[in-house]
């Protein structure tokens, strides 16, 4: 067995043993929505929040039947509903980039152009579209959506809930990288 293998599979130990229990607590909380908060305006959509052990990755799609191909065929498992996005560009929002990493087994998220491009030229990510719309800063009815990185387990997490956030910083590992944006509560 290589070195990397070994790493590899040790770095899944970790983060599986780690990491289940932040999912565990978290799904409670998303699958007990049962639609968006009454005042949540019209024309947004649910942005799923999935999870894989094996990949150690957090995953975000607006498309249910991407969600249930990933929780069929590559191991996810469903974490309920991160929080609402908008489906189209509103005036004052930005496009929530989405980008994959083959190598690594990540899923990054940015509003950030630059961020995105840099990303794709030196990180080895590649681009895969708009996950969907939010903003770029606080508006009524919005609440943040926290970055989160592991450099142990190489997983971006990201979650409205800042209790959720300062336990995993705390527990799990993560590194707080501010506000991927501001989006409606699930």
């Amino acid at each position: 067995m290589h070195v990397l293998q070994v790493r590899r599979i040790f770095l899944l130990l970790i983060a599986t043993v780690l990491i289940s229990p932040l999912t565990v607590v978290a799904v409670g909380q998303a699958t007990a929505n049962a639609g968006p908060p009454r005042g949540t305006p019209h024309g947004v959509t649910e942005l799923y929040r999935m999870w894989s052990p094996g990949a150690t990755d957090h995953f975000y799609t607006t498309d249910r039947r991407e969600r249930d191909y990933a929780e069929r065929h590559y191991g996810y498992h469903e974490e309920g509903v991160a929080c609402y996005v908008l489906k189209e560009q509103k005036r004052g929002s930005v496009p929530l980039y989405r980008m994959w990493n083959g190598q690594s087994g990540d899923h990054f998220y940015t509003t950030n152009r630059h961020e995105r491009d840099y990303a794709a030229r030196h990180y080895g990510y590649s681009k895969e579209g708009v996950a969907g719309y939010v903003y770029d800063r606080e508006r009524k009815g919005t609440v943040p959506f926290y970055r989160l990185w592991n450099g142990t387990t190489g997983d971006h997490f990201y979650t409205t809930d800042k209790h959720e956030r300062n336990y995993a910083m705390k527990h799990y590992g993560y590194r707080d990288e501010g506000v991927a944006g501001w989006v409606y509560r699930a």
